[in-house]
C-alpha cells in the first residue's frame, strides 16, 4: 500500500506514543500504592478520585509537550530525521489528537475491578475496527488516513473502560475525572501552542528549524504557564499533589 520511503515516515509519526505512555505510567506508579490501599478498603470513590488526580498531574506535563510536537512537528522530524521524511509530520499531528486521551489512565482501575476479560474482549474489539479503518482510510487518504484507526482504537478502548468502570462503581461518568481540569488544561496548551505558532513566524528562514522550535517551546512553556495561572489551575496542581501526600 505504501512504499519503504512513506512507511518510515509513518513509524516516526508514531513514536510520541511510547513517551507519552512513558510519562503516564510514571504518575500512576506514584499513586498506585494509595488507588490499591482505597480498593482494599472498598473506599471506590476515593480510588477514582485519586485516579482522577493522576490524570490531571498527567494532563498538566502532557498536554504542552504534544501542543508543542502538535505546531512544529515538520519542524521537529526535519531536525531529527531530515527533510527527506517531513511526509511524517501530518500523521504526527493526527496521532497527536489520539495521544491527548492517554492522560487517562483506565487500565489500573479495571485490573482492580477484576476486570480484566473485559478488557481483553475490549482490546481485540478495538484492534480489529483499527486495522480496518486505517486500511479503508489509507486507501482513500494516503499516509495521514492510516493513523485515523490507531486514534479512533485510542478512544474506543478508553471510553469502553469508563464506560465500565462506571457500571461496575455505580458512580456516573462525569465524576469519574476532573472533566473540567482536563479541559481547562487543553485549552490552555492549544492556546499557548497558537500563541507560540503565531509568534514564531515571524522568525526568518535562514535561521533554521533549530531556532524556530527553540524560539516556539520556550514562548509556548511562557504562555501556558500563564494561562493555567490565570485559569486558577495551579491551584488543582498543587492540591493533587498535596493529596497524594496525604494518602501516601
Amino acid at each position: 500500500l505504501f512504499s519503504v520511503g512513506m512507511f518510515a515516515s509513518f513509524s516516526i509519526a508514531a513514536l510520541l506514543s511510547p513517551l507519552v505512555h512513558l510519562c503516564r505510567v510514571s504518575v500512576q506508579q506514584a499513586f498506585l500504592p494509595s488507588i490499591s490501599r482505597l480498593e482494599a478498603a472498598g473506599d471506590l470513590r476515593g480510588m477514582l478520585e485519586l485516579n482522577s488526580r493522576g490524570s490531571v498531574l498527567a494532563a498538566t506535563l502532557l498536554y504542552p509537550m504534544l501542543a508543542f510536537a502538535f505546531v512544529f512537528s515538520a519542524e521537529i522530524v526535519t531536525i531529527i530525521y531530515t527533510s527527506a521524511y517531513v511526509a511524517a509530520a501530518p500523521v504526527m499531528r493526527i496521532y497527536i489528537l489520539g495521544l491527548i486521551a492517554l492522560v487517562i489512565e483506565p487500565a489500573t482501575l479495571m485490573l482492580l475491578l477484576r476486570q480484566g476479560a473485559f478488557s481483553m474482549r475490549l482490546g481485540v474489539l478495538a484492534l480489529a475496527l483499527s486495522v480496518t479503518l486505517s486500511w479503508t482510510c489509507a486507501s482513500a487518504g494516503g499516509l495521514a488516513g492510516a493513523a485515523v484507526g490507531s486514534v479512533t482504537a485510542i478512544y474506543l478502548e478508553h471510553v469502553g473502560a469508563l464506560w465500565r468502570i462506571s457500571r461496575c462503581t455505580g458512580i456516573p461518568w462525569r465524576h469519574l475525572q476532573d472533566w473540567r481540569s482536563l479541559g481547562l488544561l487543553l485549552v490552555c496548551a492549544a492556546l499557548a501552542g497558537v500563541i507560540s505558532w503565531v509568534l514564531v513566524r515571524g522568525v526568518p528562514a535562514g535561521f533554521g528549524p533549530e531556532a524556530r522550535v527553540a524560539a516556539g517551546g520556550v514562548l509556548l512553556a511562557v504562555a501556558y504557564l500563564a494561562l493555567i495561572v490565570m485559569c486558577g489551575l495551579a491551584r488543582d496542581w498543587r492540591a493533587a499533589f498535596e493529596g497524594l501526600r496525604r494518602r501516601q
